[in-house]
C-alpha cells in the first residue's frame, strides 16, 4: 500500500482531517525543513556565531505564547500537536506556561527513509493516537 492511500480505520488520520490547502502548505514546509543534510554539530562552534535571542529571551516569549494561549482559548480543551522529535522540548515549555487544561499529541514524519537526502515523498512515521474531529488543534 503507497503511504498516500487511505488506510482501512474508523478515525480519519491527520492528513485525512487537515484540508487539502492546509495540507499543501504543511508538505511544502515538511520539505523545506527536511531537504537540508544531516546536521554538522561543527556549526555550532564556531566563534563567529553569535545566537539571536538568549535563553532568557526564548523562555520570556514561551511564556507570553503560554499566556496567550490561555487566553485565546479559555473554556476550551485545544490539542497541542507537535511533530517528533524537534517540537518535543518546546512543546513542553509552552505546556508549563499555559494554564489551561489541554491535549498534547505529537506525530512522525520522514522523508529520507534509510537514507540521508530527503526522497521528496513525506511519509507518516507515527499518526495520531486520539480522534481529532471537533478539536482546536494548535
Amino acid at each position: 500500500m503507497s503511504h498516500l492511500e487511505p488506510r482501512a480505520q474508523t478515525r480519519p488520520t491527520l492528513i485525512e482531517s487537515i484540508h487539502q490547502s492546509h495540507r499543501q502548505a504543511i508538505f511544502r514546509e515538511v520539505l523545506l525543513t527536511t531537504s537540508q543534510t544531516a546536521f554538522d554539530s561543527s556549526e555550532f562552534s564556531n566563534p563567529n556565531l553569535e545566537p539571536l535571542f538568549t535563553g532568557t529571551q526564548i523562555q520570556a516569549r514561551v511564556a507570553e505564547l503560554g499566556a496567550q494561549v490561555a487566553r485565546d482559548y479559555a473554556g476550551r480543551n485545544p490539542l497541542l500537536l507537535g511533530v517528533l522529535k524537534g517540537a518535543c522540548v518546546f512543546l513542553s515549555d509552552l505546556v508549563r506556561a499555559t494554564d489551561l487544561q489541554l491535549g498534547l499529541e505529537f506525530i512522525a514524519i520522514s522523508s529520507y527513509g534509510a537514507a540521508t537526502r530527503t526522497s521528496g515523498e513525506v511519509r507518516i512515521v507515527k499518526d495520531l493516537d486520539v480522534p481529532i474531529e471537533g478539536r482546536d488543534i494548535l
